[in-house]
């Protein structure tokens, strides 16, 4: 059973959940910083918490002081200490310790300790490369030039001809 919590949760102390909660919107703390224990799974858009203790978590961005869980979904991790099972996030920035029993994949991890550690128990850590977006390609010169000269030995209106000129002048 889930229980399902319309927009923002508000911690205004430790909280526990005797199952599953998705929360429509944010899990916050107004004043200072509360834990949240849940026997079960959090869904939520973001997690400010003092301590997150679930079996699974998905959410876009979680900022607490340590994690325990199963297994962990988010888009960006912020946290003193991270444990769990499986780990799969964008980018990760903790304290001290990030491990995964099984599964560790991100995209970027930073220790902010000079000594911190992360490490995976049973499987291997995957830092996925960033894939290149078509700007940082550097021959869409090279590929604009040749189909300008292409296009342009093609064409026979002389307005064309030029707007072509025109055009490969503005990008280059």
């Amino acid at each position: 059973m889930t229980k399902i919590i319309k927009g923002d949760l508000i911690l205004t102390k430790d909280t526990v959940f005797e199952e599953s909660i998705e929360v429509q919107s944010n899990i916050i703390c107004k004043s200072e910083r509360f834990s949240l224990k849940v026997r079960g799974d959090i869904n939520a858009r973001n997690i400010n918490a003092r301590n997150i203790k679930a079996e699974g978590i998905n959410a876009g961005n979680i900022n607490a002081g340590d994690i325990n869980a199963w297994n962990i979904n988010a888009e960006d991790i912020n946290a003193r200490d991270i444990n769990a099972w499986n780990i799969n996030a964008e980018d990760i920035n903790f304290y001290a310790v990030c491990f995964a029993y099984e599964k560790f994949i991100c995209k970027s991890i930073k220790g902010r300790q000079e000594n911190s550690k992360y490490f995976s128990l049973d499987g291997e850590v995957i830092i996925k490369s960033p894939q290149p977006s078509f700007l940082d390609r550097t021959d869409i010169p090279d590929i604009l030039d040749e189909f300008y000269v292409d296009i342009e030995s093609k064409v026979e209106d002389s307005t064309v001809k030029d707007l072509i000129k025109w055009l490969n002048a503005k990008v280059f």
